[in-house]
């Protein structure tokens, strides 16, 4: 698995690392809360699980108020917890799986930003869907995209699913094309999962401009 699960270009706001955990509090409960900084923080947010919803979230000034400490704390903290959830994904996947579904290790890609996070699902996406996943917020500053590609692998009798996500809506067209250029060997395996620049797409149209 990747050391790295994730590189990023912007700084994301207090506010989009609250929403992630807001969004998704069944991740802050995998923590072993005992003993960290963020131990009274990560029980006021479950605790008030039902008391907020994404459409309105407490500030974090609201949050420090009632913890009776500083925003400044609170912040650093919240981006405590974001962190040690993405480091026990990135070691322990299997604990985000519930009972029948499928682990499956995505691959978000937007622009120079990308991310990887291991997630049960129920059902396997298939490429050209959409997928909304707010938890990528904080790093990839966006919430919606759309599968790319899907890959299966065994590896010592075990089942692998990748899913590779990309933020930007697909030109079906273009993909059709760049798989064909793919099948016949005129451009690599990384080429095919990569982001189609412009300079890919010239490369593909110039191959089959007679179609």
């Amino acid at each position: 698995m990747k050391s790295s699960p994730f590189k990023n270009t912007f700084k994301p706001s207090s506010k989009s690392y609250l929403t992630a955990l807001v969004s998704n509090l069944s991740y802050v409960e995998l923590l072993s809360l005992k003993g960290k900084p963020y131990e009274k923080l990560a029980q006021w947010l479950i605790k008030n699980e039902n008391e907020y919803e994404t459409a309105y979230l407490p500030s974090i000034r609201e949050i420090a108020k009632s913890l009776d400490t500083n925003d400044q704390k609170i912040a650093r903290q919240v981006k405590a917890i974001y962190k040690d959830i993405i480091e026990l994904n990135n070691f322990t996947p299997e604990k985000f799986v519930k009972e029948g579904q499928h682990l499956c290790y995505i691959s978000f890609d937007m622009m120079n930003d990308n991310a990887f996070f291991g997630l049960g699902l129920e059902v396997i996406p298939r490429a050209g869907e959409s997928f909304f996943f707010n938890f990528m917020l904080p790093v990839l500053d966006s919430e919606r995209f759309t599968v790319k590609n899907v890959s299966y692998e065994i590896d010592n009798g075990k089942l692998w699913i990748n899913v590779y996500m990309r933020s930007e809506n697909p030109n079906l067209y273009l993909q059709l094309l760049k798989e064909k250029a793919f099948l016949r060997g005129d451009i690599s395996w990384e080429d095919y999962l990569s982001n189609t620049d412009p300079d890919m797409e010239s490369r593909i149209l110039k191959l089959y401009d007679n179609l």
